[in-house]
């Protein structure tokens, strides 16, 4: 971590110690009984269907005396003695919106509740967003006086995605039509953004063509596109202007190598307004690298206003 603290880029370091608990927690959040499964670096979760009949919509509560949440939110507590002054704590990516209604209903029975049962699937989403809104003021209450003090900084603190804003993604929807997510995803989506303050994306590639939806949100800082389906699709990094142009006002993220930055750099190809994500072998080199990268200007067809 020293090591990463002294390396000149724009991130900032930041740890999120419940995401080893895999997105399937917000059932167990809500009562479920949850398992766990994965490998040495990676782990999953799996929960039962918490809504098996309409009936029991009614009767759905978000209790924060349950048992995890109160593990969740002691795993923040105890990051809080580690980090010192060295990183600041983060939120979970919030599972909101058709992502909760997969996790609660079982992936069929949701996608099949899209024209069977919309409007029970509507209450369900506003429940969501009741609930995550709730989650979440929970998190920032214990690391909010940590965090501030690490970011020493009130300005960028209240704006900061690790910190004031929400993680999200859609993820559920990527196997749907665009028209899925205008009627029954983007307004639970914008209603908690609003609650919450900003929010920030990851799109896999499976969903990029939600992309020039999700960019219609407000208070995006920036939108994470990934390279998963890679055996199908273009990588990002190589399509970048045309995704550029696609996030409009919203930052792009993408992942590179250190040669094709540094080639980019070369040969002035690499649009403005995104956050490229890449690798070196020593503090020495990412910070040789960030000379090159605060030196670069776009040109003027690839500048951020121009596409």
């Amino acid at each position: 971590m020293e090591d990463r603290m002294a390396v000149e880029d724009d991130t900032l370091p930041s740890v999120s110690p419940n995401s080893q608990y895999g997105d399937y927690i917000f059932g167990a959040l809500l009562g479920a009984s949850i398992d766990f499964y994965g490998t040495g670096v990676h782990t999953w979760s799996w929960t039962e269907p918490v809504i098996t009949d309409w009936g029991q919509l009614d009767g759905l509560v978000y209790d924060p005396e349950r048992e995890w949440t109160r593990r969740c939110l002691g795993n923040l507590r105890y990051g809080i003695e580690r980090a010192g002054d060295r990183y600041a704590l983060g939120c979970l990516l919030a599972i909101e919106a058709l992502n909760l209604c997969v996790m609660l209903r079982g992936a069929s029975a949701a996608y099949l509740d899209v024209v069977d049962h919309p409007d029970e699937l509507r209450r369900l989403m506003a429940f969501g967003v009741e609930f995550i809104e709730q989650f979440t003021r929970l998190q920032r209450e214990v690391i909010r006086e940590h965090n501030d003090a690490v970011l020493d900084d009130p300005e960028y603190a209240a704006v900061c995605p690790n910190h004031s804003g929400i993680s999200l993604s859609v993820d559920a929807y990527d196997l749907c039509h665009p028209d899925v997510y205008r009627r029954m995803g983007r307004e639970y989506q914008a209603d908690l953004i609003e609650r919450c303050g900003w929010a920030s994306y990851h799109i896999h590639g499976d969903g990029r063509h939600l992309i020039s939806e999700v960019a219609t949100l407000p208070k995006i800082t920036r939108m994470n596109i990934q390279d998963d389906m890679h055996e199908v699709l273009p990588r990002a990094f190589a399509v970048r202007a045309d995704l550029r142009r696609q996030t409009g006002d919203v930052p792009l993220h993408v992942a590179c190598t250190r040669e094709e930055l540094l080639e980019g750099i070369a040969n002035r190809s690499l649009p403005g307004g995104v956050m490229y994500t890449t690798s070196a072998d020593s503090v020495a080199e990412a910070n040789e690298m960030m000379k090159r990268v605060r030196d670069y200007e776009a040109p003027d067809e690839l500048a951020a206003g121009a596409l």
